[in-house]
């Protein structure tokens, strides 16, 4: 109901919570394709996210997901947030 968005460039990792019931709509820039989708466990050690929700409720596709290391070779280098 807010109207917000955040531009995120291609081949960027992203991800989001939602702490209330919403929709979340989002564009792209070409056709789907599901080979071009990556995954990752949103509780990887190796990226420490703070998610801030005890028990998260995940598709079953996103609840699959593997680890950074398991996918290691798959992606860009991978630079740890500075704190």
């Amino acid at each position: 109901h807010d109207h917000r968005g955040i531009f995120i460039p291609p081949g960027v990792a992203h991800g989001f919570a939602s702490l209330t019931n919403m929709t979340i709509t989002y564009l792209v820039d070409s056709y789907y394709n599901p080979k071009d989708e990556l995954g990752l466990a949103y509780n990887d050690k190796a990226v420490d996210a703070d998610w801030g929700i005890a028990e998260p409720i995940l598709s079953e596709r996103d609840a699959a997901n593997p680890t950074r290391d398991a996918i290691n070779d798959q992606v860009r280098p991978f630079w740890p947030m500075r704190t």
